[in-house]
């Protein structure tokens, strides 16, 4: 006879199967989750927050171009060209459609260098360190 508030060895292990198949998720639906919620935040001008949901996204598939090229941009409005131009390349790379993209980052070398030679940031203002 079993005592009332134990539960059996079979239950158990029916829950824990229960948990572990429920627990695994859709890393395509995931990065995608992600992505919308950045784009979420940009609307906001959360950008902090954001830079966070697109790196999310790219931790998942780090050859995926929309959360690349939507990253550069957000570091590249927020100044931040030491990861703006990185992030360009990569959405390149991942992206050879996106014309934008390709051109972001075979034409930031030529400009950006001219910013810091001159201590400009993006927005024609301040330093770039």
């Amino acid at each position: 006879m079993r005592t009332q508030g134990t539960a059996s060895p079979a239950l158990l292990l029916a829950l824990l199967i229960a948990a572990v198949v429920c627990g695994c998720s859709n890393p395509e639906k995931e990065k995608l989750a992600h992505v919308q919620s950045g784009d979420r935040y940009v609307a906001q001008t959360r950008d902090d927050f954001a830079v966070i949901e697109y790196q999310r996204a790219i931790k998942l598939d780090p050859k995926y171009g929309e959360a690349l090229w939507k990253l550069g941009q957000v570091y590249e409005r927020t100044g931040d060209l030491r990861n703006a131009f990185p992030a360009f390349i990569r959405a390149a790379d991942a992206s050879p459609e996106n014309r934008a993209a390709q051109v972001k980052a075979s034409d930031r070398p030529i400009r950006w260098s001219s910013r810091a030679a001159t201590g400009v940031s993006a927005h024609g203002v301040g330093s770039l360190s």
